[in-house]
């Protein structure tokens, strides 16, 4: 096998390794290793995926033996020591040298594809298993064979007479005993393994019905990337503060440009919000002295200034499914507040009088009944996703709204909601796993099944800004994410550690108090991914990064539903 193809194969590994696939990503490892035993980065994802502590613990050791210096696999080493199991030559390796040579605990590492050498337990799980059916398919084979052959000399005794002429033939030597004894082969012997302790290890009866030997799945050499959408529809993101388009195939990129009026920046634009019928964009920009929403063409040229708060932050704004009014979120009384107001102009009003909760990033249900948001303590450490029923409400603003519904209760923050296309899903991002990390989950619009559908990035990779596409398939999200080269590139000693298990009878640490009109996540590094939300496939759009704020331009094809009959699970 050539380095490409070995290298492909490793990166078929890991990516099983991240999907939780460990008895896959074991074999590919496994097969790595008999190519290049001294593969470093294969040993350290195997150390990551075998079964036991002392596995574990000999994986590691053969990293240490490539490369002394790794301080991964040493503190690894350590905290395995720590957990009770002494730290000692890994079981079944064999020495070099004089009794002081093994004394001191010197390894030897086999050749190329010669295994016989090397950890027994590391090898014990599969490969013990494909011994047995091996051994039992042989067996089988042979006792056909055998029968054939006496059924023929009965033949040839029932027809035939004496004849001296008649040579012998070879007849391959077949044992049957209880424990199955592999064929004789050519070459060198298979070594005695020693077993791992309170390993139960079964062994074939002594009679048995033979089966066929299974079906192995061959692991590909090169991992297919998912199909990203045909380039049927399109998307607006900001970008180093300008507004640009692309289409969903990854091309065709190319930036808006605006006139603005007098004292107002056009250098500072985000938050970018495309009406229903397609033909124009909410964005806020800033005037010198406040942010301000202003509307204008989707492809460009002059734009109206829609807000005049004067507030330091006008954001999140989302046009209703009918057009005629824009909800947003400002902080010109010092906390963020919800607003109203008509698409075509006018006074906003506010929909809450709270002065103790942040509310932010509303989100119009596909019906136009519903006002999905973000609420939380203006330290900003706590926040939850909330449905408001706008019908149900007498006016705004209002002190205590009406069945208001709290979709998610977990540690740390929930936020930035997005109803998919037929209100049968929402989208969300949440840091409750990590405070230093977001991650995009999907729930049910009642607020149950809550989904991960950040899998397979265990570094620290934000997720931000959902956004579906119209057909429902697709979530673009910006993200920090690396792709599988990305990690392949990253030496062991490099990669930070997996966030730790959170117990849940241990409080959450102190978190810093971030300022009441900031977000507390950085966005450095991050790019326009789009996920397949029925395969939970990741695809790269745009390697650009400090992108924001995807979202998509509606297709005259999809209709939206009259009535999601909303219904609240916690109510």
């Amino acid at each position: 096998m050539n380095q490409e193809d070995l290298r492909a194969l490793l990166r078929s590994g890991i990516e099983a390794a991240q999907n939780n696939n460990t008895i896959l990503a074991r074999s590919i490892f496994r097969q790595v290793l008999e190519e290049d035993a001294d593969n470093e980065l294969a040993w350290m994802w195997l150390a990551q995926v075998v079964d036991t502590q002392e596995q574990r613990r000999q994986a590691l050791q053969q990293v240490l033996r490539i490369n002394p210096a790794n301080e991964r696999a040493q503190d690894a080493l350590r905290r395995l020591s720590v957990t009770g199991a002494a730290s000692q030559p890994a079981t079944g390796l064999r020495t070099t040298g004089s009794r002081t040579d093994q004394q001191a605990g010197q390894v030897y590492i086999p050749q190329r594809k010669d295994r016989s050498q090397q950890p027994s337990e590391l090898w014990k799980g599969t490969r013990k298993e494909s011994d047995d059916n091996r051994t039992l398919y042989i067996l089988a084979v042979a006792l056909i064979a055998l029968g054939l052959i006496i059924g023929g000399l009965l033949l040839l005794i029932d027809r035939l007479t004496v004849d001296t002429d008649v040579e012998a033939t070879d007849v391959p030597v077949v044992v049957v005993v209880g424990t199955p004894t592999p064929a004789p082969t050519t070459g060198p012997a298979t070594p005695v393994r020693t077993p791992i302790e309170n390993l139960a290890v079964e062994t074939a009866p002594p009679t048995f019905t033979p089966e066929p030997p299974p079906t192995l799945t061959p692991v590909p050499t090169e991992t297919p990337e998912p199909e990203p959408p045909s380039g049927e529809f399109s998307l607006v993101f900001a970008s180093a503060n300008r507004l640009f388009t692309i289409n969903s195939a990854g091309d065709d990129q190319s930036p808006i440009s605006f006139t603005f009026g007098e004292g107002v920046s056009a250098s500072d634009l985000s938050s970018p919000m495309i009406s229903p019928d397609g033909d124009s964009i909410l964005l806020t920009a800033d005037t010198g002295t406040a942010q301000e929403l202003f509307i204008g063409d989707v492809n460009g040229g002059d734009v109206q200034q829609l807000t005049s708060l004067g507030a330091s932050q006008t954001v999140d704004a989302a046009w209703s499914p009918d057009g005629s009014r824009v909800a947003f979120a400002s902080n010109e009384d010092g906390d963020f507040d919800l607003f109203l107001v008509d698409a075509d102009g006018g006074n906003p009003v506010k929909l809450f009088n709270t002065d103790d909760r942040d509310e932010r990033e509303p989100a119009w249900s596909p019906d136009g009944n519903y006002l999905a948001y973000s609420s939380g303590d203006l330290d900003g450490v706590d926040r939850e996703i909330f449905v408001l029923p706008l019908n149900d409400q007498d006016g705004f603003p209002v002190e205590e709204p009406v069945n208001v519904c709290q979709m998610t209760d977990a540690p740390r923050q929930s936020f930035s909601p997005a109803w998919s296309p037929d209100g049968s899903q929402i989208a969300f991002i949440s840091n409750r796993n990590d405070p230093e990390e977001t991650d995009l989950y999907t729930m049910v619009a009642d607020g149950t099944q809550e989904n991960l559908v950040s899998i397979g990035d265990d570094f620290i990779a934000g997720e931000f800004d959902p956004s579906w596409s119209p057909d429902g398939r697709w979530i673009a999200v910006s993200s920090a994410r690396l792709t599988g080269e990305e990690i392949l590139a990253i030496e062991p000693t490099d990669v930070p550690p997996p966030s730790p298990t959170r117990d849940p009878t241990t409080p959450d640490p102190e978190l810093p108090t971030p300022p009441p009109t900031t977000r507390s996540f950085a966005r450095e590094n991050t790019r326009l991914w789009l996920v397949d939300v029925a395969t939970l496939t990741w695809y790269l759009l745009t390697p650009d990064e400090e992108i924001s704020h995807p979202v998509w331009l509606p297709s005259e094809d999809i209709e939206l539903p009259d009535d999601i009959g909303f219904r609240c699970a916690g109510q």
